[in-house]
């Protein structure tokens, strides 16, 4: 056939109806449709193509083009076109947004022009998603316009954002099997065409590599993606995981496969799973077995037969006390049934079981069959027990004959449903939207024994260890026998997302369906950079940012405020765009005065905002601490003033904070950052699974995540940033309460240990810790760890740090069986002893206490005897090796002269503590003790780490614990210089303890005396009594003649009087002792 000769053939036929038809439209005979004008921007751009292949592209591309604009195109393909080819345009560099128009054409001229039905305009979806457009016709007209240039252009981070046009290709030809564009070059390279246009390629920038650029810096960790998922950049600031089949998530750590029934629920599976069900397996082995029973098995029920023999001689007396059958009559029960239903062809039955019921001389059998035969197991069993009553009544002997007789008593036949699990399902469509409440039900058929269970990815849902509002649910037996278990979660949690699993028991078997619940979080927003110090007349650029996913269940929505107020978009001053794939943009132009602005984003959950704190100064009259990058983060140039702020190094979540401080005029100078709100990824995957544990989801437990604390301190202990050991030690103190309300003795046993080992090695980097709610929490967890381990009677730590358990020289007195633990690491000394009786008495000396001394005595007391007598007393004294590096290095005081007094830290910390534990109860609990000196003290011998000069005094400082705060006292301890090195304390018998050096100004013996102003007192006396006399001597002039003058008098008398009394009241109090007041440097 002749094929390139008929398509000729039918063009021109199309052609001259097409013109004849014009031509009858037009009243004057010309074509009805002529060339369009263009406008005065047609000379920048446009025309006729008729090249087999070639660039459209805007003026000045990739720069700004005048608006506005209107440009087009004409590809002329008549001569090429064919069956096997075809004008396809490649959006190699489209970054346009709107605007783009693509008409096709059979026939197109100056004069005159077929249009075809296909008009393709561009949208901002296509531009991302679109990496071609193929098109049939012989000409294609390409229609640009655009009437300004903001707001309508792809951004992206980093390489465009100032990027305005397009730079597309075309071909007539096939579709190459590879095309590119902005996307799948991943905004990282631009898309181009080879030289010959064979195909086409991604040329990355500087820094990114592979055929799609997304092999870039941060990609370089291995841990980034899960389950085999590849880490690709999209922009220079982001990332995602590709992730295999079967995986999603942010990092692919999201299993679409169920762990239980083994099927993947986003294929539509039916997840059902039924296999025999056995005690050993517990709470983990749910549905898992080795082969699962098909599901023809489902149709199993229960049969219960209860009957009444004929006299009491088949039962027998146990041990206890109760009737129960002999072991005759139930063998011979358990042949005739077996014989009847055998007879009967009913021979798939199993579990038969024969009891004794709850009535007189009552039997009942109960055993398990198919549900297709219970109307020939109710008939068997009815003439059982009627042959064996017709033979009773024939004379027949029972049991002497092989046979058991029956009353005549009609027996009673009840069957139960077969277990069969109906559906699992969430009470929500789609995404449940946290913080809102989801219920799940489990809607199963069967007997009334059978129980239920629910599990999350595999793992039992323990409600009663969960520390939040979860519950569960069975409701009665409905209309349709049907049962149903509940499962409410009054708060989602991004945690919650997950396959749920219910499993059923009953009948020996058991039955698992699952169903996914999805959960749509607030968005999680990120403004780049944090805070700004610019100069006056300098122009800014903010990036407010958020996750990918969260786009997976709608779009996000961004605005801008300043200094709280929603403002205009202008592109000569203030003007924001959207960034790909999700973010907004803002530029500002001649920033005149410092300014807050604040990036919103929302979604159908919540608003999430984020604010910038710009800081402006005049250039040349303040001078900015200098750009450098401590620790691994860029810290801006800054002026003096509130903190800065960065993200933190490392992809942890939070911010980083250093202040620029003034030290003398015209010398900023950084301080140390802190990294205090810094949670590194791994601390983020520890955190989250012990978040997990809390929410009822038994993965894993307390002591484990607390192993994986230790494993990952004593990894990453050495590059720890300032203040970043803080986190771990909240973290701490939140699996620690949650151990000692859930866990076990055992468990809290175990707890304490690992904490003890996780505080040590972090105290073993200097830097680790940074302020005073650190400083708190560790002396506390170290207190709290070493009092539950002897609480709890716990083993002594075994660990790789040096371990003594040297008993000490303890008590003199009389001490019955004291129980002694004494353990030493590598930042810190132990020790706690039980007392027995008093007196007590205890010595610590030696390397047991870092070459200091310590003597405790405890007298005999009527509220001590009554203490010790009545529970047990416990006693801990804590050594901190080097507590004092985290310490401020001097302390600033005012005494009660007004003076002004320096302090310094001159030896190690110890604490010593007093405690009742009451173990009689399920949970131990232990109460401080605080006994007066004279009762009991501690005399605690110090050797200065640093010695005292002529200028220098020691003195003792107590305190409840060592802070930042100054509130040492140096009154409530008796301070005795023994050597020009050596300190000795007597000090009350709880509380923490330290040798601090004062400024020699300050003379701690100097009596307070109160001076009274006698002339004063003596003054305010007379006016007193003068106001007392006139009072009473005006009382009677007044009852005798009502005046309104004496009754004046009369009421400032009785004013005088008290004011004068307060006076003297005031004047011959003493002197309250003035407080001391601190700073901290």
């Amino acid at each position: 056939m002749c094929g390139p000769e008929l398509l000729f053939q039918l063009r021109l036929f199309v052609l001259m109806l097409g013109l004849f038809g014009r031509l009858a439209a037009s009243p004057n005979g010309s074509p009805a449709d002529s060339q369009p004008s263009l406008s005065a921007s047609s000379h920048l751009c446009g025309g006729t193509l008729t090249a087999t292949h070639g660039t459209l592209q805007t003026p000045n591309f990739p720069e700004r083009f005048p608006v506005p604009i209107s440009c087009v195109w004409i590809i002329d393909a008549s001569g090429v076109v064919g069956p096997n080819s075809s004008i396809v345009v490649y959006l190699t560099q489209q970054y346009v947004l709107s605007g783009l128009r693509f008409t096709e054409y059979m026939y197109y001229s100056e004069d005159f022009k077929v249009p075809s039905e296909n008009v393709f305009e561009l949208s901002e979806y296509d531009v991302t998603n679109v990496p071609w457009i193929k098109f049939n016709s012989p000409y294609l007209e390409i229609r640009f316009t655009m009437e300004a240039l903001y707001g309508t252009h792809l951004r992206a981070l980093d390489h465009l954002l100032d990027v305005y046009g397009f730079n597309i290709t075309y071909e007539v030809d096939k579709v190459k099997p590879y095309q590119c564009n902005a996307l799948q070059c991943r905004f990282l390279g631009h898309c181009y065409a080879k030289q010959d246009y064979s195909a086409y390629y991604c040329d990355c920038y500087a820094g990114f590599s592979g055929l799609d650029c997304g092999n870039g810096p941060l990609c370089k960790d291995s841990h980034i993606c899960e389950n085999g998922g590849t880490c690709k950049h999209i922009g220079d600031n982001a990332v995602t995981c590709i992730c295999p089949a079967g995986f999603r998530g942010n990092k692919c750590e999201i299993s679409e496969y169920d762990e239980i029934t083994g099927c993947n629920l986003d294929n539509g599976e039916d997840c059902f799973r039924q296999c025999i069900y056995t005690e050993d397996g517990g709470r983990d082995a749910a549905c898992k077995c080795d082969q699962s029973i098909s599901s023809s098995s489902r149709g199993r029920a229960k049969y219960v037969v209860m009957a009444r023999l004929a006299n009491s001689s088949y039962f027998e007396t146990n041990e206890n006390g109760e009737r129960q059958l002999t072991e005759n009559t139930i063998t011979l029960l358990e042949k005739h049934i077996n014989r009847s239903l055998r007879n009967a062809n009913i021979s798939k039955i199993n579990d038969l079981e024969v009891f004794s019921g709850k009535a007189n001389n009552e039997v009942t059998f109960q055993f398990f069959g198919a549900k297709i035969d219970s109307g020939r197991v109710r008939e068997t069993m009815e003439r059982l027990v009627e042959q064996q009553q017709q033979q009773r009544g024939s004379g027949g002997r029972g049991s002497a004959s092989g046979n058991v007789s029956f009353a005549p008593f009609k027996p009673n036949f009840r069957q139960d449903a077969g277990l069969m699990l109906q559906s699992v399902v969430v009470n929500q469509k789609g995404p449940v939207r946290e913080n809102t409440e989801f219920i799940l039900s489990c809607v199963a058929q069967g007997s009334s024994t059978m129980t239920f269970r629910w599990y999350k990815n595999g793992f039992f849902v323990n409600v009663t260890k969960a520390t939040r509002n979860m519950w569960t649910r069975l409701l009665p037996l409905d209309s349709k026998d049907h049962y149903t278990a509940l499962l409410g979660i009054t708060k989602a949690s991004r945690l919650d997302e997950g396959i749920y699993t219910c499993q059923v028991n009953d009948m020996g078997m058991q039955q698992c369906r699952s169903t996914k619940v999805q959960i749509l979080g607030a968005p999680q927003l990120r403004v780049d950079p944090p805070s700004v110090t610019l100069f006056r007349g300098d122009s800014l650029l903010l990036r407010c940012l958020s996750q990918d996913s969260d786009q997976q269940y709608g779009t996000l929505g961004y605005s801008w405020t300043k200094n709280g107020a929603l403002f205009q978009s202008d592109p000569a001053v203030e003007i924001w765009e959207d960034l790909y794939p999700d973010g907004s943009i803002l530029k500002v132009k001649n920033v005149q005065k410092s300014v807050v602005y604040t990036c919103i984003v929302s979604n159908s959950v919540a608003p999430i905002s984020k604010s910038v704190h710009v800081t402006v100064v005049e250039s040349g009259s303040v001078t900015l601490c200098p750009k450098n990058a401590d620790y691994g983060v860029s810290w801006p140039p800054s002026a003096s003033g509130p903190a800065v702020l960065a993200d933190c190094p490392k992809r942890g979540d939070g911010q980083a904070k250093r202040i620029c401080e003034q030290r003398d005029i015209g010398r900023p100078e950084w301080l140390m950052p802190d990294f205090s709100e810094c949670v590194p990824d791994g601390v983020i995957e520890i955190e989250n699974e012990f978040r997990g544990l809390t929410f009822g989801y038994q993965k894993t437990n307390g002591t484990s995540v607390l192993q994986s604390c230790l494993e990952y301190a004593i990894k990453h202990y050495r590059s720890f940033l300032p203040g970043e050991g803080g986190v771990l030690l909240a973290l701490l103190q939140q699996i620690f309460r949650y151990i000692e309300n859930t866990g076990s003795q055992h468990e809290q046993e175990v707890a304490s240990d690992i904490i003890l080992r996780v505080v040590d090695v972090i105290m073993q980097n200097k830097l680790s810790l940074n302020n005073q709610q650190q400083i708190k929490q560790l002396q506390d967890l170290v207190q709290s760890a070493a009092l539950n381990r002897e609480t709890t009677i716990a083993a002594p730590i075994s660990s790789s740090s040096s371990l003594s358990s040297s008993s000490s020289a303890a008590s003199k007195a009389s001490l019955a069986a004291a129980t002694t633990v004494t353990h030493q690491l590598n930042s810190f000394y132990l020790y706690t002893e039980s007392v027995k009786g008093l007196p007590f008495n205890l010595q610590i000396y030696g390397d047991q206490l870092y070459s200091d001394q310590l003597y405790m005595e405890m007298d005999v007391t009527s509220s001590l005897v009554d203490i010790v007598s009545n529970g047990t007393v416990l006693v801990t004294v804590i050594s901190y090796k080097n507590l004092t590096t985290f310490l401020p290095r001097f302390y600033f005081a005012k005494n009660s002269f007004g003076t002004d007094i320096d302090y310094i830290p001159a030896s190690k910390i110890i604490s010593t503590w007093l405690y009742y534990a009451n173990r009689t109860g399920y949970e131990p609990t232990n109460r401080p003790l605080h006994v007066p000196l004279e009762a009991a003290h501690v005399e605690i011998i110090f050797q200065h780490e640093s010695s005292p000069t002529s200028e220098w005094v020691p003195l003792c400082g107590y305190d409840a614990k060592a802070t930042f705060e100054p509130t040492w006292r140096t009154d409530l301890c008796i301070t005795e210089n023994l050597m020009e090195n050596i300190t000795r304390c007597i000090c009350p018998l709880s509380g923490t303890f330290v040798v601090l050096l004062a400024k020699k100004n300050y003379n701690a013996s100097v009596p307070k005396t109160t001076v009274r102003p006698i002339l004063v007192v003596i003054s305010c006396g007379c006016c007193f009594l003068q106001s007392c006399v006139a009072f009473a001597i005006m009382l009677p002039v007044l009852y005798q003649r009502r005046c309104c003058v004496t009754f004046l008098k009369m009421q400032f008398c009785a004013a005088t009087s008290l004011a004068m009394a307060i006076f003297i009241l005031g004047l011959l109090q003493l002197f309250p002792v003035v407080s001391r007041k601190f700073w901290v440097v």
